[in-house]
């Protein structure tokens, strides 16, 4: 049996008018190819589809879509954040460097990048260490959460399970006896 990727199914959602469909399935893609142009594309398509410009925008925002219909839906994206490009930033459904988008958007993304380093009042909203690794040419590992130090949570965790496994006990006994 031939297995359909989920694009196809996307698309056949859309074309029988499943459009919640289509998006939801475009997600899950999205999850597996977040520099996809033909995905981000297709989700800004059938958000715009559905009447969603801001996030038919957000979409479009990251591919070299340039339409009517893009500009409105970029237009209702802008517009819903103002001028605060830390609240772009934060929108965006940005998951890899520049680099590996196409040069109308890593124009866009520079672009975005130096309204943010000029912006030097809002920068309590969104720090650089959210997204800013990918706001560069080269992305960086992220540094590992600090570990639990001490006894304290193996106790806390020792004492909770002794607790379940006594309640659970009491609870068979208390069946075994009726």
């Amino acid at each position: 049996m031939e297995r359909i990727s989920g694009l196809e199914r996307a698309r056949a959602d859309r074309a029988a008018d499943r459009s919640w469909v289509a998006r939801d399935r475009l997600h899950g893609v999205f999850a597996a190819n977040p520099t996809s142009q033909e995905v981000l594309e297709l989700l800004g398509r059938v958000s715009f589809e559905m009447g969603d410009l801001p996030e038919a925008g957000r979409y479009w925002y990251l591919t070299e879509t340039d339409n009517e219909e893009a500009r409105l839906a970029n237009a209702a994206f802008e517009k819903r954040f103002g001028s605060n490009p830390h609240a772009v930033v934060h929108s965006i459904p940005l998951k890899a460097p520049i680099s590996v988008y196409p040069p109308l958007v890593q124009d866009r993304l520079a672009a975005l990048r130096d309204a943010v380093s000029r912006d030097k009042a809002a920068s309590g909203f969104l720090s650089w260490s959210d997204k800013g690794e990918w706001l560069t040419s080269e992305a960086k590992p992220r540094p590992k959460p600090p570990k639990p130090h001490g006894k304290v949570p193996n106790v806390v965790v020792g004492v909770l399970v002794s607790f379940t496994v006594g309640v659970w006990v009491i609870g068979v006994v208390t069946i075994v006896r009726l």
